[in-house]
């Protein structure tokens, strides 16, 4: 797998209205190789899911979640960072670097600034290339 085939998922809470405005317009500004995808709320990612997103092929996951204090399920975005913390530390332990999985909470409604981060993770991700086959789950 080449760097120009990297596989990264980006999964973001269907509350972020400047997320689902991605889908809206057809994501025509994203990188190559994004995948991306809602959900009901960042908790709905939780750790047995990342695992599966690599050994399925991710390179990288990065997951877009409501700011502090305004997850519609309470604190289902700091549960699920926590989940997310664990499983890159579990990925560590098999050789994949714990910085392939990021988790941001961030404002809701600036498109622009979700643009930049799928774009910087993106860049970051370029810059190590694909996970090892030997390395994946």
């Amino acid at each position: 797998m080449s760097k120009n085939s990297l596989k990264i998922v980006v999964r973001g809470c269907h509350n972020l209205a400047a997320y689902r405005r991605l889908f809206d317009r057809g994501e025509p500004g994203l990188p190559p190789g994004i995948e991306a995808g809602l959900v009901p709320c960042s908790s709905k990612v939780d750790a047995p899911h990342i695992l599966k997103f690599f050994e399925h092929g991710a390179d990288a996951l990065l997951v877009l979640a409501c700011p502090p204090g305004v997850c519609h399920l309470v604190d289902g975005n700091d549960r699920a960072e926590r989940r997310a913390a664990w499983a890159a530390r579990r990925l560590a332990e098999i050789g994949i670097e714990p910085e392939r999985v990021r988790f941001v909470k961030m404002e809701a409604d600036l498109e622009e600034k979700i643009d930049e981060i799928i774009k910087e993770f993106y860049q970051a991700i370029l810059e190590l290339g694909p996970v090892p086959s030997k390395a994946r789950p």
